[in-house]
């Protein structure tokens, strides 16, 4: 429903924005290449990598989603015409549709779990390979005696913490791909 698709997006995406937004912010504080470092990583966690992801599983969600309905069509025509299906002994028949239809979404759900396998995969690589450039460009700036000791291991754990709700954030697009399909 309209309630559930807002309560489920609307929440995670203001909580992300002012996390990544407020520890862009507080590293950029700390040191300012760090904090256009973690600015750059939240953008691509928490938008280009669910954008890149809706849209090229896109096709798969209609599909299910267009599987689905037909085969809830096809279910429910079933049903009203049981008396024929009774009378006419084509049982047999229905079960074999039923089975050919339910095998088709199972295809289709596995590719779509499949897509959701891969985002879930680079939002984790790319949320370390952000991690370890914050690491290295603190401890540039550390040895430069730019920063202390005590600044770079905060901004590090501020970063790899601020990443959690903007990976989250991430992760809720791979689960209303059928919504959005809907949707559109």
């Amino acid at each position: 429903t309209l309630e559930a698709f807002f309560a489920g997006t609307v929440a995670p995406v203001a909580v992300s924005a002012i996390v990544a937004i407020v520890m862009s912010l507080y590293i950029g504080y700390l040191f300012p290449v760090a904090g256009v470092v973690a600015a750059i990583g939240f953008v691509t966690v928490g938008g280009m990598i669910p954008i890149s992801s809706e849209i090229n599983s896109y096709p798969a969600s209609l599909e299910y989603r267009n599987a689905f309905g037909k085969m809830d069509s096809f279910i429910l025509s079933t049903i009203y015409g049981i008396d024929e299906t009774i009378q006419y002994q084509s049982g047999h028949k229905t079960v074999k549709e039923i089975v050919k239809r339910s095998d088709n979404l199972a295809d289709t759900k596995s590719e779509l779990v499949e897509f959701e396998k891969n985002q879930k995969m680079l939002i984790t690589v790319t949320t370390n390979i952000f991690a370890a450039i914050i690491l290295v460009v603190m401890y540039i700036a550390y040895a430069k005696d730019k920063v202390s000791f005590n600044q770079l291991v905060v901004a590090v754990v501020a970063t790899v913490s601020a990443f959690r709700p903007v990976a989250a954030l991430a992760a809720v697009s791979s689960n209303l791909n059928q919504a959005i399909a809907s949707g559109k």
